[in-house]
């Protein structure tokens, strides 16, 4: 006797996306687990808020099916797995996540009587952000940053970076910066 053949994440979306009920329900059964994990990854110290992590988690399959399944359609079995795909959904909600939540600390500043650093308070949150990444990265790193910035080298400085070591250095502070900043 055979077994009845195990449909592909691709096989399921495609019906998902003609409205077909069972085939949401497997793929959600498939993958609400791994996105549940990748959400308390994300979170960090937040992640023990169990109904947060629902909350998220629920988030990210409703973001799949509105406007007529749109994002799940963005999917490309081309460009890689289902789950990197995922991923990327669950960093997009969680941006959008907390950003909802720094307007909303300083919406309840501004109620306090408390003036936010700016109309959002993001400003000031991005500034230690990126002076706390800055302190984070090796001498090499923070050098090849503050050319890129424009910074004029102080006195007694090293000569110039080569082409190729800058090149070197960008690629690696640009996943440094994303893996600090975005959680990839």
């Amino acid at each position: 006797m055979d077994s009845p053949e195990v449909p592909s994440n691709w096989d399921l979306i495609e019906s998902c996306k003609q409205r077909n009920s069972p085939a949401w329900t497997e793929l959600l059964a498939r993958h609400e687990s791994r996105v549940r994990k990748s959400i308390r990854a994300q979170l960090c110290q937040k992640a023990r808020d169990h109904h947060l992590v629902e909350d998220l988690t629920q988030n990210v399959f409703t973001a799949l099916i509105q406007n007529d399944y749109k994002r799940l359609g963005l999917y490309d079995p081309q460009r890689g797995c289902f789950n990197t795909f995922l991923n990327a959904v669950v960093s997009h909600i969680l941006r959008d996540w907390r950003r909802l939540k720094n307007n909303q600390t300083a919406q309840e500043g501004l109620a306090a009587g408390k003036e936010p650093i700016e109309n959002s308070g993001e400003a000031g949150l991005l500034q230690a952000e990126l002076a706390e990444f800055y302190q984070s990265l090796p001498p090499q790193e923070k050098r090849c940053l503050e050319g890129m910035m424009g910074e004029a080298p102080e006195q007694g400085e090293k000569a110039p970076l080569s082409a190729a070591n800058a090149r070197q250095l960008k690629h690696r502070l640009t996943k440094r910066a994303r893996k600090y900043f975005e959680g990839q």
